[in-house]
């Protein structure tokens, strides 16, 4: 049995073991996020943005089914589930995308089952189905470590090729072809010159001209899985201010990153953040931003906040993004019973020391 039928079947296995405990009889895993997960990083989408993908797999006691339409089937046969133990049920597309359910439970020969995704007619399993994909397996770990690695070896190369007045939108061209080099999308690439990065967390790339200081972001994906980090870039030294809030920044980061630890409350680490504001002097910045939350299959499987109901599982990645205005302190981290491990992290850009004993990204004066 290859790697890839074993991690197969170690998730068939989980997703059976919730059947059994819920008293389900079916599943239909249609999102493109269950989708990645469960066939080890196959990409069952056209629209890798939208929230269904081109298939669905169909789970009973003893029975795995990939039902897709004549128009994906030879392509998902010959390049994205090649070697998985499934059967296939081929439909005409005209029936399969605007009747979905209805074909679903032709199959299943019963009116009742359980979706990851709304179907009409289909009980919603969505929160408990996503937990099972928290916590990842030796392949999925060491997936992600190669592409967090890949994706801010990409980044980094070109935030130092960085020149003042080139544009932010060609920025985000030149992030996104390093990346698909490396087989690497960025559905979310950012980019903000001088005073955009005070005036907007989320800056969409536009045609300013850099000037002097610049943010680079992006949420990286290959085989489903999201590594999200922030760099940034200034020309000549920036102002004390602009260091002593990076160092700020950096603290923050350093205590939610701290506080991440197996069986850890997520609404715990939040409440840390919050803390670690007012301690640095930014008490109430937090309000200006999510800190983020954990990472997998979403560029964030769910945002941390005081209510979160949430633990940290073993083998769980996070992407804690905290932010005063103007700077902002992000890699992705996996967590295991030693701590969290910044994967985005490549021993290349320059670092902050903080109080925690955990270097964080500085900026990078060009």
């Amino acid at each position: 049995m290859s790697n890839r039928e074993s991690e197969f079947d170690e998730k068939i296995a989980r997703v059976r073991r919730l059947m059994a405990r819920k008293g389900w009889q079916w599943v239909a895993l249609s999102g493109v996020d269950s989708l990645a997960w469960i066939t080890g990083g196959a990409r069952c989408f056209v629209d890798p943005g939208g929230p269904a993908g081109i298939a669905t797999l169909l789970l009973g006691a003893d029975t795995a089914i990939l039902v897709t339409d004549t128009v994906e089937e030879r392509r998902l046969r010959d390049e994205e589930l090649g070697g998985l133990p499934l059967e296939y049920s081929v439909q005409d597309w005209t029936d399969w995308y605007s009747r979905r359910a209805e074909v679903l439970k032709g199959l299943i020969g019963a009116d009742h089952g359980v979706s990851d995704i709304p179907l009409s007619g289909w009980e919603s399993g969505e929160s408990e189905l996503q937990k099972l994909r928290f916590s990842l397996t030796g392949p999925e770990q060491s997936r992600f470590r190669k592409l967090a690695r890949e994706a801010a070896v990409a980044l980094e190369k070109v935030a130092r090729e960085i020149r003042r007045g080139i544009t932010e939108s060609q920025i985000a061209a030149n992030i996104e072809a390093e990346l698909a080099a490396a087989h690497i999308r960025s559905p979310v690439t950012l980019v903000a010159a001088d005073e955009r990065v005070f005036n907007y967390r989320h800056p969409l790339a536009t045609a300013k001209n850099v000037d002097r200081y610049v943010m680079v972001v992006s949420s990286a994906t290959r085989h489903g899985l999201y590594a999200s980090l922030t760099r940034l870039v200034h020309f000549g030294s920036p102002t004390k201010e602009l260091r002593d809030k990076a160092r700020a920044c950096a603290e923050i980061d350093a205590a939610m990153i701290s506080a991440t630890r197996v069986g850890a409350p997520v609404s715990s680490i939040f409440s840390s953040a919050v803390q670690a504001y007012a301690d640095q002097g930014y008490a109430g910045e937090w309000k200006l931003h999510h800190q983020g939350g954990a990472a997998g299959y979403r560029s964030r499987e769910y945002f941390a906040d005081f209510t979160c109901p949430f633990m940290v599982d073993n083998a769980q990645a996070f992407a804690w993004n905290p932010s005063i205005t103007g700077v902002k302190s992000e890699d992705t981290v996996l967590v295991n019973e030693l701590g969290a491990d910044a994967i985005t992290a490549t021993g290349n850009w320059p670092q902050i020391a903080t109080g925690k004993g955990l270097d964080r990204p500085a900026i990078l004066e060009l």
